[in-house]
């Protein structure tokens, strides 16, 4: 199982000719021990048992340090969170609850429907609502950071399965979907990847007035012990964002989405990808017109669905419901009372652990922002057919 879903990968700190050792020592020790468990020499069957144990704790070992590393590379705050992942009972549980779900991938779903972005825009908020529909089930997590390493940089659907529920849950007209507004950093690449593994698939789009965003995510990954711009000023997260986006990574991106286009069935992303999407998600989040044309280029307009974020804040039902009809479900079930969602609003999944180092946005700060998104507003009107003063 490891060799064949797991092993060529280059994110692996294994080197390819020591997992073919590992392969062919398990093989080996596993016939050996097939070859000794049948004689009534208790010695030779308890040092057979050692060897399956042995073997066994190898591979849990090595599995272990992988999906860490996977994790630390998508979520980089899992860090402050599982700072000794070794010796924490509830990591190795997630270890083995991903064991599981590889093991049980061919079983499972892929996505319906995809909520692309943009980060701090009221995804994680649309999420909870999406999910007390009873057609509508809920993924392993609400971000699957797929692009961004989290079953590995060897992309392949098969891993991408695991996070998602069985295909035998839920009731016979059910569907799920990935809510990880990253896929807004890469639009063509993400486009892309989207139509490769679902090409039916539904895109969902939040969109929020940019410098508003822009000042919620600095505010939201500053504060987040665990990431590098714990504890930054706007000044120097603006400045490292920009750094970021002159990185040669972002070309690469774009021509893996063009092979990808093309019928490329091998796809293994850049080693930084991780680094840069998260790096540059405070202001590459708001670019709405290139994601705009990116999904309608493969998809159609007819599989986009464009959502406010003052729409999710003051008409939060009968946006839900507006979902709803999108999708195909439903529209009409009861649903509980829907909290309005706050501006400022963190979700519970994460917890916040310092305070940003500016506190409010300035007015220079605010020029600044204005001035960068400026072009981008002006495109996303020419897109999408309205003044740049009706767009949020």
């Amino acid at each position: 199982f490891v060799s064949s879903c797991l092993v060529q990968d280059a994110s692996l700190t294994i080197s390819s000719r020591t997992m073919r050792t590992c392969e062919v020592l398990m093989s080996k020790s596993l016939a050996w021990c097939t070859g000794h468990l049948h004689r009534s020499d208790w010695q030779s069957s308890i040092l057979a048992g050692g060897r399956v144990l042995l073997v066994c704790g190898a591979g849990y070992a090595w599995f272990h340090s992988w999906v860490w590393a996977c994790y630390y590379s998508a979520f980089p705050a899992t860090r402050g969170t599982y700072p000794r992942p070794w010796t924490m009972l509830s990591a190795h549980l997630l270890t083995v609850q991903r064991l599981w779900r590889y093991i049980s991938s061919p079983f499972r779903r892929l996505p319906d429907f995809y909520i692309i972005g943009a980060p701090k825009s009221g995804t994680s908020a649309l999420f909870e609502y999406l999910t007390m529909h009873p057609s509508i089930l809920k993924p392993m997590m609400k971000e699957s950071r797929f692009l961004e390493g989290m079953c590995g940089r060897s992309l392949r659907s098969l891993r991408y399965r695991s996070l998602f529920p069985m295909r035998c849950a839920g009731p016979k007209d059910a569907i799920t979907f990935d809510g990880d507004p990253m896929l807004s950093i890469t639009p063509e690449f993400s486009a892309a990847m989207i139509k490769r593994m679902t090409p039916n698939a539904k895109i969902i789009l939040c969109c929020r007035e940019p410098v508003a965003r822009a000042w919620s995510m600095y505010k939201f990954r500053s504060c987040i012990k665990g990431r590098p711009e714990f504890g930054t000023s706007f000044q120097q997260s603006y400045e490292g964002d920009l750094k970021i986006m002159a990185r040669p990574t972002w070309a690469r991106m774009e021509a893996l989405a063009r092979d990808i286009d093309q019928g490329c069935s091998s796809v293994v992303i850049p080693e930084d990808l991780p680094v840069c999407m998260q790096g540059a998600a405070m202001l590459l989040g708001a670019h709405y017109a290139k994601m705009v044309r990116e999904v309608t280029r493969r998809f159609g307009r007819e599989k986009l669905l464009i959502i406010k974020f003052s729409d999710l804040t003051k008409n939060t039902e009968a946006t839900v419901r507006r979902v709803f009809d999108f999708l195909g479900v439903d529209s009409t079930v009861p649903l509980p009372s829907l909290d309005k969602v706050q501006p400022e609003e963190v979700m519970e999944m994460i917890t916040l652990q310092g305070k940003a180092a500016t506190s409010e946005l300035t007015a220079d700060a605010r020029s600044m922002l204005e001035a960068y998104y400026d072009a981008a507003n002006q495109d996303f009107a020419d897109v999408v057919g309205v003044p740049v003063a009706d767009l949020w």
